[in-house]
């Protein structure tokens, strides 16, 4: 079976990297922007486990002009039945980048095949039950049906939030790269742990977890969505390792952490002197709390002045930068090889 994976503008190589390490098995057919295109012949169950695409839909083969198999359309609805109840309704959705085709036009005719050859109720684009979506960029398109009834990039630990919190599958994508899927049982430190979210995603990948944070508020929330995985020895343990500390002067151990990832505050509205400045101490506190052969992933939106800088305070480090699309804005992750 085919299956198509979204992804965050940036992240399509770090996700390719995560299905070819996590089913050995799969066929990388077509890496595009934000899509990934691969053949699978496994439990469709198990690719609920991979973190950095933010869903995973079943590909159907589709050419304008051409109706869509009645078999076609009946396998993919008997394989979700399988996984989950579904009511017998259909939502449809496009999306698309520089199209020279009539869309209203293309969903009309899509919605009413799909009515027909799957014996479906249209119930608009509500995404509920089953959500066939169809993605238009120029040329290329490619349909699909949502496997699950939440995307990927959902996680239930991630009750409560602050505004502008970091999207799960970067922040999975940003363990990933320093790990590349195998557990590490080191100690990270987030010097900006925001509503913990990479802490919550460091803690899946195996890491041994420690976050501060100059917001007390963040800090709550931060152990809120810890105490949602309902480890109780993590529960004991949160206050020693979630605390209320400023980024550049903590009271974190001399040579306490193996890993360094955090997502460090950005804006278009942050002044440059005040980044350049952000950077330097945060830095010169990372040298004081981590082990010299330290690992390093960071966010950041000045990425020029970041390298300049680590390149200074880390300078046997040899640095990856990877430029995403996230917010309306192209931060970028840079991070230790």
């Amino acid at each position: 079976m085919r299956f198509l994976a979204t992804v965050i503008k940036g992240l399509e190589g770090v996700c390719e990297q995560e299905i070819i390490n996590r089913f050995p098995d799969a066929q990388i057919e077509e890496v595009l922007v934000k899509r990934i295109i691969f053949s699978f012949e496994g439990d469709i169950l198990a690719l609920k486990s991979l973190k950095v695409a933010d869903d995973i839909d079943i590909l159907i083969d589709y050419t304008i002009g051409e109706p869509l198999k009645y078999a076609q359309i009946f396998k993919v609805i008997k394989t979700i039945s399988q996984i989950r109840d579904i009511n017998g309704t259909f939502s449809f959705t496009i999306s698309q980048r520089e199209s020279k085709y009539n869309l209203a036009d293309l969903q009309a005719d899509l919605v009413s095949e799909i009515t027909q050859k799957g014996k479906l109720k249209y119930n608009g684009d509500s995404h509920t039950d089953l959500d066939f979506r169809l993605f238009v960029e120029r040329e290329s398109l490619s349909l699909s049906v949502r496997i699950f009834k939440m995307p990927l990039s959902h996680r239930a630990y991630k009750t409560n939030a602050l505004p502008g919190s970091l999207k799960p599958s970067v922040a999975a994508a940003m363990v990933f790269l320093l790990t590349k899927g195998e557990s590490k049982p080191q100690k990270i430190i987030d010097l900006y742990c925001g509503s913990g979210t990479i802490l919550a995603e460091s803690l899946e990948f195996g890491f041994d977890i420690f976050g501060s944070d100059i917001d007390f508020q963040a800090v709550e929330i931060t152990k809120s969505n810890l105490n949602n995985f309902k480890d109780k020895n993590l529960d004991k343990k949160l206050d020693d390792k979630i605390r209320v500390y400023d980024s550049v002067h903590t009271k974190w151990n001399v040579g306490q952490f193996d890993t360094w990832i955090s997502n460090f505050p950005w804006d278009k509205q942050v002044k440059v002197a005040y980044v350049t400045e952000l950077y330097k101490k945060t830095m010169e506190e990372v040298v004081r709390i981590s082990k010299s052969q330290n690992q390093i992933c960071c966010l950041v939106h000045k990425p020029e002045i970041f390298m300049k800088l680590a390149k200074k305070y880390f300078p046997n480090h040899q640095f990856k930068v990877i430029e995403i699309g996230y917010l309306g804005q192209n931060p970028s992750l840079i991070y230790s090889v």
